[in-house]
């Protein structure tokens, strides 16, 4: 109901002119029972999934969608008689398991994702802008589409990425590196020097190899010489040296001003969610995940995954705020 009451149309997708057009027309009943509504809710997350795709990819695949927006309707119609669920088994060699938040208790958590409070999953985002987050997850946008330049060659493909480990993440926030393009000669001089001093300071530590200091006083002797931009020194701050200077107190001790810390959102998940096997799961499990209501899917800390969660399904949000760790 909320499709066909309401209208939006600068955020609306093509789909809800064509349901409110099917409904008017006698063509199409609202749902009566919970079977139902989830029937109905399947085939338009998957029609949304069409629209994503589109998105992604280039003009050859315009008609392709074009064919399934034409052909979501009548899916809709057929997903009445034949509902489909998020706990239906399915086998796939990338697939662990399938957890839904209603058979979860508050205190049980998904290492490293997030844990259950007050019947929902929380887990954080991190971001350098937070009202943007907020808008889209209040007007329920499609998160796959919002997130889909982003996200497309992210470990997870397209969609909102949420950890229980957001201190992890922010490490990748961009907006920290900002101070690094508007540097003085001398303030860069100052962080060189510093960045040297520690260097000296972790290798007569053994902290780091002689392979790894000489590697780092190379990188930084090229940007002093200017042969290196400055913005190559966010090396630094990952492995094996993982220095925190763009943190502001080590900054103000240079007389520099740092960038815009990132900030931490808050999200709260209802809904079934997948845990795969390693990164860029198959785009088979994907669709066939999505096509019966799964909300997304997550990794575990590993050797060659992050603790993280991408989420398709803006209605399995079911809370964001900011917050400070």
């Amino acid at each position: 109901m909320d499709v066909i009451d309401g209208q939006d149309d600068e955020h609306d997708p093509p789909e809800f002119q064509t349901l409110r057009a099917h409904y008017q027309r006698g063509k199409l009943r609202i749902p009566q029972t919970p079977h139902e509504t989830e029937g109905l809710r399947s085939a338009l997350i998957e029609l949304a999934n069409a629209c994503d795709d589109r998105a992604l990819h280039g003009p050859k695949e315009t008609r392709a969608f074009e064919r399934a927006a034409r052909d979501g309707l009548s899916k809709a119609v057929a997903a009445l008689r034949q509902p489909r669920h998020a706990d239906r088994e399915i086998e796939h060699s990338d697939l662990r398991v399938v957890v839904s938040t209603d058979r979860m208790r508050d205190g049980d958590d998904i290492p490293g994702v997030g844990f259950m409070q007050g019947g929902a999953l929380v887990t954080y985002h991190v971001t350098d802008n937070p009202d943007v987050v907020r808008a889209i997850v209040g007007r329920r946008g499609r998160l796959m589409a919002a997130y889909g330049a982003a996200g497309k060659y992210s470990e997870l493909g397209p969609g909102l990425y949420v950890s229980g480990n957001p201190t992890y993440w922010l490490n990748r926030s961009r907006g920290k590196w900002a101070f690094l393009k508007r540097l003085t000669a001398p303030q860069l001089e100052r962080l060189l020097n510093a960045l040297s001093s520690q260097l000296l300071e972790m290798r007569a530590k053994r902290w780091l190899s002689e392979g790894e200091y000489e590697r780092g006083a190379r990188d930084l002797q090229y940007t002093r010489a200017g042969h290196y931009d400055a913005t190559v020194l966010t090396m630094f701050a990952g492995q094996p040296y993982n220095i925190k200077f763009w943190e502001p107190g080590y900054l103000h001790a240079l007389g520099i001003q740092p960038g815009p810390a990132p900030r931490v959102v808050e999200i709260r998940l209802r809904g079934s969610f997948a845990e795969v096997q390693g990164n860029r799961p198959s785009a088979s499990l994907l669709r066939m995940l999505r096509r019966t209501g799964v909300a997304g899917i997550f990794t575990r800390a590993g050797m060659s995954t992050s603790p993280e969660l991408v989420i398709w399904d803006p209605h399995a949000v079911v809370g964001a705020r900011e917050v400070d760790l």
